[in-house]
């Protein structure tokens, strides 16, 4: 994975990373998570961050909330999803409108 940071912001162990991502792509968000915690970077994912008893829609609302950033992993299988992981994109994209970016 290729990691770039384009602003003089920060980014540090606590700098959160929410990855969204169709679930027939859980391999490459495990492999996503693990570079992105590799460079020193907090990554989400619901796989390792939900917790059993866990309310997953709160817990996916709340890890978007608290992130810095938000990876979203397009392939054939998520360009075709509808719910949850749409809306959770698009939610994050309205509310959060920045030049700050990482390229993966």
């Amino acid at each position: 994975m290729y990691y770039e940071h384009t602003q003089d912001q920060d980014i540090s162990e606590s700098t959160k990373v929410f990855i969204s991502y169709a679930h027939e792509d859980s391999d490459l968000a495990e492999n996503v998570y693990n570079d992105l915690k590799n460079v020193g970077l907090d990554p989400w994912l619901d796989k390792n961050s939900i917790l059993g008893g866990d309310r997953w829609k709160d817990a996916i609302e709340a890890g978007i909330k608290n992130s810095e950033y938000f990876v979203i992993l397009l392939s054939k299988n998520s360009t075709k999803k509808r719910g949850m992981f749409i809306r959770s994109g698009k939610k994050h994209l309205i509310n959060n409108q920045s030049n700050t970016c990482l390229n993966l």
